[in-house]
């Protein structure tokens, strides 16, 4: 049981309590099973993964932070949308990405059973609808963070008077430009 990977007592009596909800399955048989279970013990690197791969709320998150939770959600929940996932894997953020790579891991664990809690019971096509959804939106906040790192560096040729530069880039940013509004439609 993936439970038992969080540290967090509390956090495994929440979970507990959300599985019973969903599954169920009574809170008392779950708390025999999950007691009976091993607790794994996590190395120090899958500790300090955990620590910096998921920023909690501390900060205001991106929106590609929220796409990609969600979608790590959805992949963690259903193998089909991993394997769909790893497909996008490119468009994640990196810390995103190395959760990805380990499916088996604390962090993995975790957003499964969110995903388990917020999608468990809904139908198989309002999930690939929302899964498809969001893979394009990942695509396009991959685009807006390029056009405006170009944006960034065609002014700043445009104040160095390198205009070869400039226009080279002007280029590229209507080029991304254009695929954006592509998207939108």
């Amino acid at each position: 049981m993936k439970l038992k990977l969080l540290r967090s007592p509390t956090e495994q009596e929440i979970w507990l309590r959300e599985l019973s909800k969903v599954s169920g399955i009574s809170e008392s048989a779950l708390r025999a099973e999950f007691d009976a279970l091993e607790t794994p013990v996590p190395s120090p690197q899958a500790s300090a993964q955990v620590a910096r791969a998921l920023p909690e709320e501390a900060g205001r998150l991106l929106r590609i932070d929220l796409i990609s939770r969600r979608l790590l959600s959805l992949a963690f929940f259903d193998e089909a949308f991993l394997r769909a996932l790893r497909n996008e894997k490119e468009s994640l953020p990196a810390r995103y990405r190395e959760i990805l790579d380990q499916p088996k891991g604390e962090i993995a664990s975790r957003v499964g059973m969110q995903g388990a809690v917020e999608f468990g019971g809904r139908p198989r096509e309002v999930l690939e609808e929302e899964f498809g959804r969001l893979c394009k939106e990942l695509r396009f906040e991959v685009l807006r963070a390029k056009r405006d790192t170009i944006r960034f560096k065609i002014r700043e040729f445009e104040r160095a008077g390198r205009e070869a530069e400039s226009l080279q880039f002007l280029r590229e940013f209507q080029e991304v430009s254009q695929r954006m509004d592509e998207m939108k439609r």
